[in-house]
């Protein structure tokens, strides 16, 4: 459905090794939220560069890490901006980096899983991310190549992906005229059905959803990113059996 799309499989949704790695035989990266998914996406074969460090709450251990892994980054606030360009000028490497925007989307979820109103404690404030990219421009050890998203978890509607996607491309209009991207991430969140009868957007729904305004608005601009899609719970949640 997501024909052409990049997928960063979440890996707080299962950080078995098996699963990892027949998904990183299958092209898969890694959206890791701690070291210790970076060292097991690492070690399940998938590729430095085809793993995301995410989270809100990296300690500076954590991004020394990630700047000795080789892997990216996305940065979701100024000062964690300003604490990996001190680390990785120290140790003389350049980060691959994305900054989480927080959109300002209400995905329809329970409010403790919405991440991307504007309340949310995740990623810059959409208003101030085109002035971070520039200053993100001239720092030392910092290279932006992309901007990413996540709205929520347990989303069971398109629409929301559908203003994400315009929202985002927006944004990387504005970057645009004076940087180029390699990627728009917009996370993941698609939901499933924990009760019977409840229906819930197929592969090709969300892929409708995103792909033709994502294919449209890049195509008006003259760029051609890859779009990055972070599933997690959507592929494994319903194939666990939890014995306590």
């Amino acid at each position: 459905a997501f024909k052409g799309a990049h997928f960063f499989f979440a890996a707080k949704s299962n950080n078995s090794l098996v699963v990892q790695r027949i998904l990183a035989q299958e092209g898969a990266g890694a959206d890791a939220f701690s070291d210790g998914e970076i060292y097991l996406a690492r070690l399940a074969g998938i590729l430095p560069q085809k793993i995301l460090f995410t989270g809100n709450s990296k300690t500076d251990a954590e991004l020394a890490y990630a700047v000795d892994a080789g892997v990216m980054v996305s940065i979701d606030s100024h000062d964690e901006l300003i604490s990996l360009s001190k680390i990785a000028k120290s140790r003389g490497k350049e980060m691959r980096v994305a900054f989480r925007v927080n959109p300002e989307i209400s995905g329809d979820t329970h409010p403790k899983l919405a991440t991307g109103l504007k309340v949310s404690k995740f990623g810059i404030p959409r208003q101030e991310i085109v002035d971070t990219y520039r200053e993100a421009g001239e720092l030392p050890g910092i290279k932006p190549v992309g901007i990413h998203c996540h709205i929520g978890s347990q989303i069971l509607e398109t629409s929301p992906y559908a203003e994400t996607v315009n929202r985002m491309m927006d944004l990387v209009g504005q970057i645009s005229e004076f940087m180029e991207l390699e990627f728009v991430d917009i996370g993941g969140g698609f939901g499933i059905p924990y009760q019977k009868g409840v229906k819930v957007p197929t592969p090709q729904d969300w892929a409708k959803a995103i792909m033709p305004i994502f294919k449209r608005r890049y195509k008006a601009l003259g760029i051609d990113p890859e779009l990055h899609i972070e599933p997690g719970r959507y592929i494994v949640a319903d194939t666990t059996v939890l014995l306590t």
